[in-house]
C-alpha cells in the first residue's frame, strides 16, 4: 500500500501526474487485482498484499 505526495527527486509529482492522466485516458491501464471498500477493510487488503497470491493492485476505496 502507498502514498506518494510529490517527495521524491527521482519521481518528481508531475510525472506521477502525467501516469495519472495516461491511465485516465486509457492510453495505460493498471491491472486491478482485488478492491477492498473502505477503512475498516485496510486489514484485510494489507494480508492480501502480504499473500502474494494476487497479480495486480490491491485497492482500498475509501
Amino acid at each position: 500500500m502507498t502514498n506518494y505526495a510529490g517527495e521524491a527527486t527521482d519521481l518528481p509529482a508531475s510525472v506521477f501526474n502525467n501516469i495519472f492522466n495516461k491511465i485516465e485516458h486509457h492510453e495505460i491501464s493498471v491491472p486491478i487485482a482485488k478492491v477492498y471498500n473502505g477503512l475498516e477493510n485496510v486489514g484485510a487488503a494489507q494480508r492480501s498484499l502480504e499473500s502474494g497470491r494476487y497479480s495486480g493492485k490491491i485497492v482500498v476505496a475509501l
